[in-house]
């Protein structure tokens, strides 16, 4: 008797197991959630408004003597260029233009004369962006170096205290050589020179609008 109920207990106990195994080969796999989605950045479009003032140094240095019309320039914007309190053009952005006016200094023109105007925005996130601003013209300083003065207008003869016009002037005693023409002196040409580096400033002549990412700020 003792022998049939110690049987019955070791197949019960299989036919447990057994369904264990069945329950474990049935269930369904796990799976694994997919990875969460990044947002992408929100974009944000400013206007800039015409007549902004834009600081800018250039990039390289520009002499009338070297330089000619429709050579490339670039600068970099010097202070951020701020829009309802964002970044609209961060300092280091870069603006490219061109030559636009050459004069070499002449005898007749002894300043040389220079003229270049931006036309294009590189900000670093964004692509290149067309802009209108105004010429930067700037001019050789004056060569003259003064009006050269006659101080020995007259002389005084020692003892008559009598004033006579001194040799060669108009006017002089009996005698006297004729008066000699003063050459007119030869100016000083001088070409405008923009060293690389020197601080300029550029104004929007229309607006432009820049697409930044809102979280750059």
């Amino acid at each position: 008797m003792n022998r049939w109920k110690g049987l019955s207990v070791v197949v019960a106990a299989a036919g447990l197991i057994g369904m264990g195994a069945v329950s474990l080969a049935s269930a369904p796999p796990r799976q694994t959630p997919p990875p969460a989605t990044v947002a992408a950045p929100a974009k944000t479009r400013l206007t800039i408004k015409k007549d902004t003032v834009i600081g800018i140094r250039l990039d390289q240095e520009v002499s009338s003597e070297t330089a000619r019309v429709e050579d490339r320039i670039s600068a970099k914007v010097s202070r951020d260029v701020i829009v309802d309190g964002t970044t609209a053009i961060p300092a280091g952005a870069r603006l490219e233009g061109m030559i636009v006016r050459v004069e070499r200094p002449t005898p007749a023109n002894p300043r040389g004369k220079l003229a270049i105007r931006f036309t294009s925005l590189l900000r670093p996130d964004n692509p290149r962006v067309a802009l209108s601003t105004d010429v930067i013209s700037r001019e050789a300083a004056d060569p003259a170096a003064g009006t050269l003065l006659d101080t020995n207008a007259f002389s005084t003869v020692a003892g008559g205290g009598a004033r006579i016009p001194p040799p060669g002037r108009s006017g002089s005693v009996s005698g006297s050589p004729t008066p000699t023409p003063t050459p007119t002196p030869t100016p000083r040409l001088r070409d405008v020179r923009l060293l690389a580096g020197t601080p300029l400033t550029v104004h929007l002549t229309a607006p432009i609008s820049v697409t930044i990412d809102r979280d750059s700020e």
